[in-house]
């Protein structure tokens, strides 16, 4: 959903004024508990709503950053600070691919970044720790930290936004982190088949959407990342999302954020249109069949790997995600009961099924995969593809989706009492346009969701124009 479904528990107390000494602040019906509004006035909080369902609230700074807080106490004395800078890898072209990495792997390194604002945390034995990393869409920073050393962290994360000290060595570091990466990748039989299949789909041309050049990342100076990070930061940069979540009540998260994340300089807000252009890509038109080659110790001797799947929702699509999920499962539990025997010689692990999600409008994609021994893939491939259209025609018994919604369903309630999950997932929610109430409906959903929806949801996205089959062989002559 792309609707905020908030209830105004607590208005924007600097606008509004603190209630009269005698009115009580009761909670709503069944939700969180409120905190008393004259505890939360701040400076640069401009506005505030609270989720009824979540019990997250959020705000907008004066700064344009948007933070939500989640209380959780399930690990005592633990927050968990998520902080999303959008664009990244987005913006870049042909000749700034890899920059979003190195970057990262930059102000992953935070002592060298904030060398004065780290000093305390040093002598001082301070409980936290911060990594940041590259995404599709921007780059995240996320602490992890005790409640009692919140305040010294968060003065961290600021001077790495306001002032970051970007020296050669921590470039020259983080360059060769990438490459070893760009490496391992190369040698890696999943990652190889990954890229295989990705490269016989994505728009050829965009270099976003190709890994980045190991030539091109050793070329990479310190003062383009110096400029890199300053687009995303300075004044006018890149829309900036947080998230405060772990042992830290609202007044304190706010005063933090107030302190903190609100005098940084002042930058658009972020939402669903944030890069939005950006976001389109030419997805090739449906049916898309394609065959990938990859060298032959990649696969195994007369081995092919069978890719047959669709191309799924968007991000913002939480629901249809959910569905799907759930009958991708459902076709996994077929399939392994089908491909069995010496017609089917598909390994011990069998087929797998998983859905993609893409910072790129279009590019999801739900994939059944199965590896299986030469002349057996078409046989595969076909078997594939019939559960799949019946499941869109015919929909699952109720034992079935029972069987897989309900393993989804516990993996959601375990993750929904994580707090790095919860970080995570608000860190980005506006940008995508999500609602946290929504975030925390997984594992209803999930039990609640019956064998006429979830054949609607697969329906109307395994149609002839979005279904893809891609055949990954060895390459000629191996």
């Amino acid at each position: 959903m792309r609707l905020w479904m908030f209830i105004p528990a607590v208005f924007c107390a600097c606008a509004m004024g603190a209630p009269p000494p005698d009115q009580r602040v009761e909670p709503a019906p069944g939700g969180p508990v409120v905190e008393d509004p004259r505890s939360l006035v701040c400076d640069r909080v401009l506005e505030m709503q609270t989720a009824r369902r979540s019990g997250v609230t959020s705000v907008w700074l004066a700064s344009g950053v948007r933070v939500h807080h989640r209380r959780m106490d399930r690990q005592p004395g633990r927050v968990v600070v998520t902080i999303a800078l959008c664009g990244g890898k987005l913006l870049e072209d042909s000749a700034t691919r890899g920059l979003t990495e190195v970057a990262a792997g930059v102000l992953d390194d935070w002592e060298s970044v904030a060398p004065e604002a780290s000093a305390p945390a040093r002598t001082e034995g301070r409980d936290l720790r911060i990594d940041a990393a590259a995404g599709q869409d921007g780059m995240t920073i996320r602490m992890s930290v005790s409640a009692a050393d919140l305040e010294a962290g968060m003065g961290i994360v600021r001077a790495m936004l306001v002032s970051p000290t970007v020296g050669t060595p921590a470039v020259e570091a983080a360059k060769e982190m990438v490459v070893r990466e760009v490496r391992r990748r190369a040698g890696d039989p999943r990652a190889v088949v990954s890229e295989a299949v990705n490269h016989a789909v994505v728009p050829e041309g965009d270099a976003r959407l190709e890994p980045p050049n190991e030539r091109r990342i050793r070329g990479i100076t310190a003062e383009e990342v110096r400029a890199w990070i300053d687009r995303h930061t300075k004044e006018g940069g890149e829309p900036i999302e947080a998230a405060i979540v772990g042992d830290v009540s609202l007044a304190a998260a706010l005063k933090l954020a107030d302190g903190t994340l609100g005098t940084l300089p002042v930058r658009a807000r972020p939402g669903p249109g944030t890069h939005s252009a950006l976001r389109r890509v030419a997805v090739p038109a449906g049916p898309v069949s394609r065959e990938a080659r990859v060298d032959e110790v990649m696969l195994g001797a007369g081995r092919v790997i069978v890719v047959r799947g669709f191309f799924g929702p968007d991000v913002s699509s939480l629901g249809d995600q959910r569905a799907l999920r759930a009958m991708l499962g459902v076709a996994t539990n077929r399939l392994k009961e089908r491909l069995v025997g010496p017609r089917f010689d598909v390994g011990a692990e069998g087929p797998a099924s998983g859905l993609f999600m893409s910072a790129y409008d279009g590019l999801g994609m739900g994939l059944v995969t199965a590896a299986t021994r030469q002349p057996g893939e078409a046989a595969v491939g076909a078997a594939i593809e019939e559960e799949l259209g019946r499941l869109a025609s015919d929909g699952p018994t109720a034992e079935e989706l029972a069987r897989a919604a309900g393993a989804l369903a516990r993996s959601a309630d375990a993750a929904e009492r994580d707090i790095r999950y919860w970080s995570a997932a608000l860190a980005r929610c506006t940008s995508l346009g999500l609602d946290p109430d929504e975030i925390a409906r997984a594992g209803e959903f999930y039990r609640t969701l019956t064998p006429a929806a979830a054949r609607a949801v697969l329906a109307k996205y395994h149609t002839r124009e979005r279904t893809i089959g891609i055949t990954v062989r060895a390459k000629a002559g191996e």
